[in-house]
């Protein structure tokens, strides 16, 4: 399940990304292969928690659920972290533009967490307020708001660029995650229409590369930071990036032990 290796060719590969004094545009493809060939977790044939999904019920992947609701909760706010402390303009603008699609922009003025709340609650059985998380999700948490509230905007770009990076890999994760529970639950399946169905369409489609909310969200974000980086800030960008790829691919894999590990005491207490 978990890949100790992937941790030194992340390390081994970013030493060469930032000992090799590149342009943004062959710096940001550079940051978008680490993705692909280094984290695990960060791909949708690869993640634990789905290739594991096979082998779980209905109450571990609700548990699965109302974790990475979570992460879902925090997000608006690290984008308000991230906007308080932005000083360039144009990345401040473009944080402004993906708040407002979270906003209802694209969902007929409904928040997005307001669609994931009510669709978790109602047809899937997962509450998501008011709820405790364990402590491999809180470590999350409590990562990502660090990251997001340096004051460093070299570092802070390259944080903002992650989440949009890895956001349309690992909301598709998330999908079928969400379909693997309905099925558990009654051998169904997410109608576009319902509440949830809406939820994921305002970050993925099926449509073709470049028509996911997501997709446009990365493309923005990468070309509003690209005019504030320059050579001597490439190492801060890194920094960044990596720092939430590497928080995002640890907790995958730290929640789908807390899974198994889950499983383990609630059969031993039977």
């Amino acid at each position: 399940m978990i890949r100790e290796t992937q941790y030194l060719q992340v390390e081994e590969a970013v030493k060469n990304i930032m000992g090799a004094n590149l342009k943004y545009e062959d710096l940001a493809r550079e940051l978008e292969k680490l993705i692909g060939d280094k984290y695990g977790s960060l791909s949708t044939d690869t993640n634990p928690a789905i290739t594991n999904l096979a082998h779980w019920q209905e109450d571990d992947i609700r548990f699965l659920v109302k974790e990475y609701s979570g992460f879902s909760n925090d997000s608006i706010h690290l984008f308000h972290d991230a906007l308080i402390r932005l000083e360039w303009d144009g990345v401040k603008e473009e944080v402004k533009r993906n708040l407002s699609e979270e906003m209802g922009a694209l969902t007929n003025d409904v928040p997005h967490l307001e669609l994931m709340r009510r669709g978790y609650k109602h047809e899937l059985g997962v509450e998501t307020e008011g709820v405790e998380y364990s402590q491999c999700t809180e470590a999350l948490l409590t990562r990502m708001r660090r990251i997001f509230r340096s004051s460093n905007n070299a570092y802070l770009c390259g944080a903002l660029l992650a989440l949009e990076a890895t956001a349309t890999f690992e909301f598709k994760g998330v999908e079928k995650i969400l379909r693997a529970l309905k099925y558990k639950i009654d051998g169904g399946e997410i109608a576009a229409g319902s509440v949830t169905g809406q939820y994921i369409l305002g970050h993925v489609s099926d449509s073709p590369e470049g028509e996911n909310p997501e997709d446009d969200h990365y493309a923005g974000m990468r070309s509003a930071i690209g005019s504030y980086i320059s050579a001597e800030k490439n190492n801060d960008l890194v920094r960044g990036f990596v720092s939430v790829c590497t928080a995002l691919n640890s907790w995958w894999e730290n929640i789908s032990i807390e899974v198994y590990s889950r499983k383990l005491d609630l059969t031993l207490s039977n």
